[in-house]
C-alpha cells in the first residue's frame, strides 16, 4: 500500500497492454488502486485499452 513492492526480490516490474495471472494455489486477492476487488478469485487478466476513458474537464479561462 506504499509503493515499496518494487524492492521486494519476489516482484517483477515490467510494460505489457495485457497481463494474465494465476495463483498457483490458493486465492488470489485483488487489489486495483487501494480498493478490493475479489478477496477468493484464482486468476486474473487485465488489458489496457487506449483512449477508452473520456475525461469531461473545464475549459481553460
Amino acid at each position: 500500500m506504499k509503493g515499496t513492492q518494487a524492492t521486494q526480490k519476489e516482484v517483477r516490474m515490467a510494460q505489457a497492454r495485457k497481463v494474465s495471472i494465476r495463483a498457483l494455489q490458493g486465492t488470489l486477492p485483488i487489489h486495483c488502486d487501494g480498493e478490493t476487488v475479489c478477496y477468493e478469485g484464482s486468476e486474473i487478466a487485465i488489458e489496457l485499452l487506449p483512449q477508452q476513458i473520456e475525461f469531461i474537464t473545464q475549459r481553460p479561462q
